[in-house]
Formats: C-alpha cells, sequence, structure tokens
C-alpha cells in the first residue's frame, strides 16, 4: 500500500505546490501529509482544538495554521465535542454520529465540549493567501461533507483529494466523483481521489 507522501510524489513529481489540512489535529499524530513542508510545499493546516491547534503551530512551524472550525456558514461559538483517544490524539465534532460512535467504541460520551468559532473552507483558503490548492486532505470524523460543501471544488479544482471516510459513506464518495473525480486507492481510513483530467 502507498503512503499519502508516496502518492504526492507520483503524482507531481518535483513539482512543489500547496496543501490544505483540514482537521490537522497537532500536525503529526496520525497526519498523512507530515514532512511535505520539508519538500518545500506550501501548507495550511486549519484546527478547532485548542489544545491541539497549540501543538500544531510548533510541530508544523513551516505551515500557516488557523483555528478554525469548518462548516458551510461562518459562524461563533458553537458548541464542539472533544472525546480522548488513545496515543495522545483526540477525537472532536461538532456532534458525534451513531456510525462513528459505532466503529469506535471508545466514543460513548464527549469528555468536555468546548465553544469553537466556524468559517468556510474558502474563506480560510483564501485568508491564506493561496493562489491554488493542488493537495487538500480532509480528517474531520464525519463532517467532511459538510466541509467539502465549503469549497468550491469547481473552482479551485485541487488535483489530489484525500478525505477520511471511516464508514464508507456513499453520499460524500458520489458527491466528490460528481466534481469529476476518481477514487485510485484506499489508505488506512481514507479514499484517495485524483481529478481524472489529471
Amino acid at each position: 500500500m502507498s503512503t499519502i507522501i508516496d502518492l504526492v510524489k507520483e503524482t507531481f513529481g518535483d513539482y512543489t505546490g500547496y496543501l490544505v489540512v483540514a482537521g490537522a489535529f497537532d500536525g503529526v499524530y496520525d497526519d498523512p501529509t507530515f514532512g511535505l513542508e520539508n519538500f518545500g510545499w506550501t501548507t495550511l493546516c486549519i484546527e478547532p482544538n485548542p489544545e491541539a491547534f497549540d501543538k500544531l503551530v510548533v510541530n508544523r512551524s513551516k505551515a500557516m495554521c488557523l483555528q478554525f472550525a469548518l462548516g458551510t456558514e461562518p459562524r461563533d461559538n458553537v458548541p464542539f465535542e472533544v472525546f480522548p483517544v488513545g496515543g495522545g490524539a483526540s477525537f472532536s465534532s461538532f456532534k458525534a454520529s451513531d456510525a462513528i460512535r459505532g466503529v469506535f467504541y471508545y466514543y460513548d460520551s464527549p469528555e468536555k465540549i468546548i465553544n469553537v468559532n466556524v468559517r468556510t473552507l474558502d474563506y480560510c483558503v483564501e485568508l491564506a493567501g493561496f493562489k491554488d490548492v493542488d493537495v487538500l486532505t480532509v480528517d474531520v470524523e464525519g463532517w467532511e461533507l459538510e466541509v467539502l460543501k465549503s469549497f468550491s471544488l469547481d473552482i479551485w479544482k485541487p488535483k489530489l483529494l484525500v478525505i477520511e471516510n471511516i464508514c464508507g459513506e456513499v453520499e460524500l464518495t458520489n458527491y466528490i466523483k460528481s466534481f469529476g473525480y476518481g477514487i485510485i486507492e484506499r489508505v488506512a481510513y481514507n479514499d484517495v481521489f485524483v481529478r481524472k483530467d489529471v
């Protein structure tokens, strides 16, 4: 099985472009893009959880980091569930779905609820001053479709998408395919899509 970095190298060769990581957590734990900045990629990492964000800005010091949750409408002070997970990670989401809880038995109840500010992914990319988005990864524990709907796939047209799809949601897959993408591989819980004209 390929790693995401392998797939990026296969897709782009020596080209270094723009990477967006939605749901970056601390920038290291289980992050398939960790290290791409060292190859010259310009990176935007987005993470709403303040404890994880504090680690993110240290671990991904070469990246621009924004502390927002992502959704289709900008809102402030939105309740956000944080669940403890082994290995130093934390699961966090607006509301953990039954499907996600079914996969991960330890998501019975949140450790705490915090308030976060929500912005669209389009807003964050524009705030970062990105001219393009070449690679987009989205890892937001069941809210991937809402995040993608806050992002103009038809305008930005990333070449490579790495989308967490823990429960194999068909609606999510079909939405992405409707923009001219095909799945080339599944890496762990992530579906990897490439734009068909690439």
